[in-house]
């Protein structure tokens, strides 16, 4: 069952051979338009377990085996998202080649790079009569991150500098994670900068961006980024021949008949984590029963764990409110931050273009 890990990472799931690319080709998409438009910016939008990582990770394949070099950050690694501040992708990309190219760059352009990303000591201006006490400036990349001393378009020739000397010029930075800032204008203060900052250096960036962003009525987002991309997985039979696929190619026991397939793809709301979890809890259900097969009633008991875990931290009033979305669908509006919240935490799925249901494992739902 190691193959049905909801909570693997992309990479490993990746060289191991269990991506199924049918799902989309996203990837193809996102690489063939930052190599061939240098300083391109590309924004990927979609729900958690959508596969945004996944299509980073893969659009990171596709270039490198047509030549541009790549590079893929997951931010959260990097700083603390609540704290970050412009400059922090800037200076991600100068963590990058330090650790890569640290021995290629100059001395300068090398110093330079790591005191935008982890600070420096200074002497106080003017220096203090009789001590020896120096300042720390911490970097971009040390939380707490600090106001910003200077303009990030201050580091624009050092990392032009380094980018010449190291003959990057055509590089391509995928920076994942950034969906995890729950609020849109912390998320639009932290890229702002630093997407100017790209597109004068000519490197394309893709971004991963918090999902809510496709549903607030403004126009910076198709302003800012030269594609926007949204990763949906809408009901239809084409769908669910995809789903049933990846349980194919994990499925390498053989443990799931056929209609036991159509049961687990049908609770997973087109979720592809889901599917996955179910998949697993149903494996373990049948092992513990000591049958060498999944059966409808191990779905049907994966299926209710599932949805337990998504009814706990519910409070009454989301309750009710997924009992009247369960009813009826007409008046719901992810721009009202209850439905919003509902939506981005899968307790409600985007079924079609304006419609929405309540995920299949929540129901009946709680009293």
């Amino acid at each position: 069952m190691a193959a049905f890990n909801p909570t693997a990472r992309a990479g490993e799931s990746i060289s191991e051979g269990l991506v199924v690319t049918q799902v989309s080709n996203l990837h193809e998409i996102l690489a063939v338009r930052a190599e061939v438009e240098p300083g391109s910016a590309q924004v990927v939008l979609g729900g958690i377990g959508s596969g945004k990582t996944t299509q980073l990770l893969l659009a990171q394949q596709h270039l490198a085996a047509e030549g541009p070099h790549s590079f893929f950050a997951e931010v959260s690694r990097f700083t603390d998202l609540n704290k970050a501040g412009p400059g922090t992708l800037a200076a991600i990309v100068s963590d990058q080649l330090i650790e890569t190219s640290a021995r290629l760059l100059p001395n300068n352009t090398l110093s330079q790079l790591r005191e935008f990303a982890h600070g420096q000591w200074i002497e106080p201006e003017p220096p203090d009569i009789g001590t020896d006490d120096f300042v720390f400036i911490p970097g971009r990349l040390k939380p707490p991150l600090p106001p910003m001393a200077r303009e990030v378009a201050a580091f624009l020739p050092h990392l032009e500098s380094a980018f010449k000397t190291l003959e990057l010029e055509d590089s391509v930075f995928l920076f994942d994670g950034l969906d995890r800032i729950a609020e849109p204008d912390a998320f639009w203060r932290l890229v702002e900068s630093d997407l100017r900052l790209f597109k004068q250096l000519k490197i394309s960036v893709v971004i991963v961006a918090p999902w809510s962003l496709a549903f607030r009525s403004d126009e910076k987002l198709s302003e800012t980024f030269d594609r926007v991309h949204e990763i949906r997985m809408y009901a239809s039979s084409q769908r669910d021949e995809i789903l049933k696929g990846i349980l194919s190619t994990r499925d390498s026991a053989r443990l799931i008949n056929e209609e036991s397939i159509d049961s687990l793809t049908s609770y997973s709301g087109g979720i592809i984590r889901d599917l996955i979890t179910l998949a697993r809890d149903a494996g373990e259900a049948a092992y513990r029963d000591g049958v060498a097969s999944i059966e409808l009633h191990h779905v049907k008991s994966a299926a209710t764990n599932l949805g337990r875990s998504y009814a706990m931290g519910l409070d009454p009033s989301q309750i009710r409110r997924l009992r009247q979305i369960g009813q009826s669908t007409s008046d719901f509006s992810p721009s009202e931050p209850q439905d919003l919240f509902l939506l981005l935490t899968r307790r409600v799925l985007h079924k079609s273009p304006g419609v929405f249901q309540v995920h299949p494992t929540l129901y009946p739902l709680p009293r």
